[in-house]
């Protein structure tokens, strides 16, 4: 994820204009107001996505440093939020239940899960290949399904059946495109843009004041 916080060129020419006039640096004075909002957008960025996603290992202290700002400068007067992650398995979102059995040592017929907090929660099975909670020896839990037609390389034996099927763990969204995509940039693009327009107008308002 590489979401770009820049000014327009109608603010830039207003700002420009304040700066010069008052004597002060146009390019740091620009890249001074950029790196505030993508602080600010930042933040933004974690809250949203946050509230959103139903995530049980990020919270917004997670969703913020998943992040890091690549600062405007005077010559590049451009700030960049990044966020790089890699696959982000299903398990970590909220599934029911969470434990291959019950309190009653019995495993449940059906697992569920669900990515978005206002989601339902939706039944894990795929038509008769049900998924489910397992600890593989290496202590990892995760959400698997079996692989038809795949046996585990560790199972001997002539045919394939449920004991011995492969198994393959479950994905859902990354964080960095949680971030960036529908549930998280896009509906906090304009809480950004209004902060821009806030620390432009504060930026102006501070240089004038200072002449006065």
């Amino acid at each position: 994820m590489d979401i770009e916080v820049r000014v327009d060129e109608n603010d830039w020419r207003r700002l420009e204009h304040t700066l010069k006039y008052l004597g002060e640096d146009a390019d740091k004075g620009l890249a001074k107001v950029v790196n505030k909002t993508a602080k600010e957008a930042k933040k933004l960025l974690a809250k949203q996505s946050n509230s959103e996603y139903a995530t049980t290992d990020l919270g917004l202290r997670g969703f913020n440093n998943a992040m890091k700002v690549k600062t405007a400068t005077g010559k590049n007067p451009v700030a960049e939020i990044i966020s790089k992650d890699g696959s982000r398995e299903l398990y970590k979102f909220k599934v029911s239940p969470k434990t291959a059995t019950r309190k009653n040592g019995r495993r449940p017929r059906t697992f569920k899960a669900k990515v978005l907090k206002s989601s339902s929660f939706k039944k894990m099975q795929t038509a008769d290949i049900k998924a489910f909670v397992t600890t593989f020896k290496s202590g990892h839990t995760t959400l698997v399904e079996r692989t038809p037609g795949k046996r585990m390389r560790n199972r001997r034996g002539k045919g394939i059946t449920k004991h011995n099927m492969a198994l393959k763990a479950l994905y859902a969204v990354p964080v960095p495109n949680m971030l960036a995509g529908e549930h998280g940039y896009l509906k906090a693009s304009s809480m950004i843009d209004d902060v821009l327009q806030k620390n432009i107008d504060v930026e102006i308002e501070k240089l004038l004041g200072s002449e006065r």
